[in-house]
């Protein structure tokens, strides 16, 4: 209904215009506001509250008028959202080899390898120190008597033994 009540103020305003000329008068009465009602026949009827209407047909748009003078540039409008993700699209070619990198930092200490397969014998080594002494091993079997060895120096002469005993009785003498 606003639409309406816009064209029909539209409508009749150049109209009370043309008929009036003259001194301007003293200030009136507010204004009420007017409805427009369609009719059944294509007509529109504005009705105000004081009771007054008038009936009309809708006017056939005017001949367009001269295109005006280009306005100013308006403010950039915000980013819209983000479109659909696109297809993939063909495979570039390989572009050129790049400068190494700096070196990185040590990587973690790897598990343990399996062993690896025996490698050829080295070349002989020299003799090397002899070794601490072993500890004794168990006792062997009695072996042979050995040679009659040279008679040792004289030994220094030994402490007198204890008494001994005393000896049987002898025979009688003659």
């Amino acid at each position: 209904m606003k639409l309406f009540r816009i064209y029909g103020f539209l409508a009749v305003v150049p109209f009370a215009a043309l008929a009036c000329s003259g001194e301007d008068g003293a200030a009136g009465l507010d204004g009420t506001s007017c409805e427009v009602e369609e009719n059944s026949d294509g007509t529109k009827t504005l009705v105000c509250p004081d009771g007054s209407s008038v009936t009309f047909t809708d006017a056939e748009e005017g001949p367009r008028g001269p295109r005006g003078p280009r306005g100013p540039a308006g403010a950039d409008g915000a980013d819209g959202a983000d479109g659909a993700e696109g297809p993939a699209g063909e495979k570039g070619d390989p572009g050129e080899k790049g400068d190494p990198g700096e070196k990185g930092d040590p990587g973690e200490k790897g598990d343990k390898g399996d062993q690896g397969d025996q490698g050829p014998p080295g070349e002989k080594g020299e003799k090397g120190d002899p070794g601490d002494q072993g500890p004794p091993g168990e006792k062997g079997d009695k072996g042979d008597a050995g040679e009659q060895g040279p008679p040792g120096e004289k030994g220094d002469k030994g402490d007198a033994g204890e008494q001994g005993p005393p000896g049987p009785e002898g025979p009688a003498g003659p």
